[in-house]
C-alpha cells in the first residue's frame, strides 16, 4: 500500500522504513494536508486531516 501512496503522489516523511514497519506519509492538495501512519504488517493505518483556513 505504501509504494500505492507513494505512486500516487504521497511524500514519506522520515527515513524509508523497511517494509512491515510503520511508515508515515503526507500529501497535500490546495489547503488541505492529509498525513496517513501506515503500519502494513498489522494491516492498520490512522488518517489525519487538517484544512488550512
Amino acid at each position: 500500500m505504501r509504494y500505492r501512496l507513494l505512486a500516487s503522489g504521497w511524500k514519506l516523511l522520515g527515513p524509508e522504513a523497511p517494509t512491515g514497519n510503520p511508515s508515515i506519509l503526507q500529501s497535500t492538495c490546495g489547503k488541505e494536508t492529509m498525513i496517513v501512519c501506515l503500519d502494513e504488517a498489522e494491516g492498520k493505518f490512522l488518517l489525519f486531516r487538517e484544512l488550512a483556513r
